[in-house]
């Protein structure tokens, strides 16, 4: 076997630190990047559960599952003898306004992917 070059084991030990710290410092960028997305997707989560609740609240407090014999059959009886009513002025601000805030979340998240894609860090 020959001799131990003493150069050469330090050069090793230098170049196993150095791999060590790039390491070190390549989980502390991930992290940092997964800490970045998470926040947005708890955020939607939260939203969607908290309107929901709402919305279940709102279900039960106004007696939407009340008559339970009546409504297995709604679907089996036809109205076809009522006639549709207009649109009032309400009604069609009520779907512009659902409609923009849609428009407002669809353009959000697509403006958080884009920003996901083409940001360096």
């Amino acid at each position: 076997m020959p001799p131990m070059n003493h150069r050469r084991s330090s050069n090793s030990k230098r170049i196993s630190k150095n791999n060590r710290r790039a390491e070190y410092y390549y989980k502390i960028r991930y992290f940092k990047i997964q800490i970045m997305y998470y926040p947005y997707f708890i955020a939607y989560i939260l939203i969607g559960l908290i309107a929901s609740i709402m919305v279940f609240w709102w279900a039960l407090s106004s007696g939407q599952f009340r008559d339970q014999q009546r409504a297995r059959y709604l679907p089996l009886h036809g109205d076809e003898d009522t006639a549709p009513m207009p649109a009032s002025k309400l009604s069609r601000l009520e779907f512009y306004g659902l409609f923009l805030l849609a428009l407002v979340g669809i353009v959000t998240s697509a403006g958080v992917l884009v920003l996901a894609l083409y940001t360096r860090h």
